[in-house]
């Protein structure tokens, strides 16, 4: 008796081993089947874009949703934002807008005295710099024009110079004579009219001068972006890219990293190949203050959405 229960005893193990062993291997197989099989309805499958809604009524995709349509157009954009030479306050404010697939650019001054309403107090852009995060002036420039900008980077004066050196000079006709000084931060200008090559300090001198006013300076300023994109902003110089990157991380504040130059080198380095505008970010000056016309400027900017 105890010989035929240990006999079964046996069997039983044995059975139950072999089984596990088959079992193990019709799974493996099992998987390898299905496996195939979603990946071949997973090459057809598209599903849908999943987008929330914002306060401000925007659609704006949910973290993890799939890529934008093959048919989208390529855009990016950048908020630059210039401090002055005591990193106190904003001396200048650029939303740059870039779309490859329509080869258009639209470049806009924000002036520094655009108001920003809080409660009571008004206040101007610029001054709040050293207050407030880069976070802050995009979130503020994304309700003004409905594009909360891809990338940001805040550059000093120093950041300027050393970028024009690094680049060799830029052309620039320097509309009328400049002279100033200004002893509680020792700077000088002294730039002569006409057209001349800048190097970084002439170009810091260039950008800097205020005393035909802020809209005179502001004026300056477009153009001398302009002739910096034009100049720059060229197939030839995609080469230099990631040199030009580095050196700007010495003296600039971004969010914009060598991963991203890899993607969006080329749609950047296009530039020369855009229809391009330069203008002051549509508005009214009003008093000490500029306000922006929200209508207008989200219109211009509708085609980097």
């Amino acid at each position: 008796m105890k010989r035929s229960w240990r006999d079964f005893l046996l069997t039983l193990c044995l059975a139950i081993l072999i089984f596990t062993v088959v079992a193990f291997f019709l799974i493996r197989i099992a998987e390898g089947l299905m496996g195939d099989l979603f990946t071949k309805i997973g090459s057809d499958y598209e599903p849908e874009t999943v987008e929330t809604v914002t306060e401000e009524g925007n659609s704006a995709p949910v973290q993890g949703t799939p890529a934008p349509d093959a048919n989208e157009d390529v855009t990016v954009t950048f908020l630059l934002i210039g401090a002055d030479h005591k990193k106190t306050e904003a001396d200048a404010i650029f939303l740059v807008g870039l779309n490859a697939t329509q080869k258009k650019a639209t470049v806009t001054l924000i002036p520094t005295n655009t108001v920003v309403p809080e409660g009571d107090a008004k206040y101007k852009l610029g001054e709040l710099f050293s207050s407030r995060s880069a976070n802050f002036y995009r979130e503020f420039v994304a309700q003004e024009t409905g594009i909360t900008a891809d990338f940001y980077a805040t550059l000093s004066v120093d950041g300027l110079a050393n970028l024009i050196d690094f680049l060799g000079g830029i052309q620039y006709n320097v509309p009328y004579a400049m002279q100033c000084f200004d002893p509680e931060i020792n700077f000088r200008v002294n730039l002569a009219a006409g057209n001349q090559t800048l190097n970084g300090d002439k170009a810091v001198q260039l950008v800097a001068y205020a005393k035909k006013g802020l809209t005179a300076r502001e004026d300056v300023q477009l153009g001398f972006v302009q002739a910096f994109c034009r100049s720059f902003l060229v197939a030839d110089n995609l080469s230099r890219a990631k040199a030009i990157l580095y050196n700007l991380y010495y003296n600039v504040e971004t969010d914009f990293e060598e991963v991203h130059l890899n993607e969006l080198g080329e749609v950047i380095f296009n530039f020369s190949e855009y229809s391009a505008t330069f203008e002051r970010i549509p508005g009214k000056a009003s008093g000490d203050f500029y306000a922006i016309n929200a209508s207008r400027a989200k219109a211009l900017y509708e085609i980097y959405q």
